[in-house]
């Protein structure tokens, strides 16, 4: 886990995300005061919106994403959905681990596409 002085309580606005900085630690987490569990790590050429919470008795973080990609409003938002899950006992990163285990392989759907168009496809391409 991180070292205490790598780590930052405080309220995450538009004006605090765009100064923080991960000062001479190899990564800085900023949490936020007022959405507990929400928080901003920052490393040295990302900021990544993060949430944790305790799972089953279990320390669950989870990334929402990057600075950018998701605003501060639309990761807290994302933050609080994922909080409300957890707080049910429902492990995010366990349940996305999961569905990829579950996904279809690309020989699984190439298999697929030639048996739904054999008519359609010449014998080369069955082949291949």
């Amino acid at each position: 886990m991180m070292n205490d002085q790598s780590v930052t309580r405080l309220k995450l606005t538009h004006a605090v995300v765009n100064k923080a900085t991960r000062g001479k630690w190899p990564q800085r987490l900023y949490f936020d005061t007022t959405v507990k569990g929400f928080g901003l790590l920052v490393g040295a050429k990302t900021k990544t919106f993060i949430v944790q919470h305790s799972v089953k008795g279990r320390l669950v973080r989870c990334t929402i994403g990057r600075l950018g990609i998701f605003t501060l409003d639309e990761a807290r938002h994302e933050a609080k959905q994922k909080l409300a899950m957890m707080a049910l006992g429902r492990d995010p990163v366990a349940e996305a681990r999961a569905a990829r285990a579950q996904g279809i392989t690309f020989g699984e759907a190439a298999r697929e596409y030639v048996e739904d168009n054999r008519t359609k496809l010449s014998p080369k391409t069955i082949e291949g």
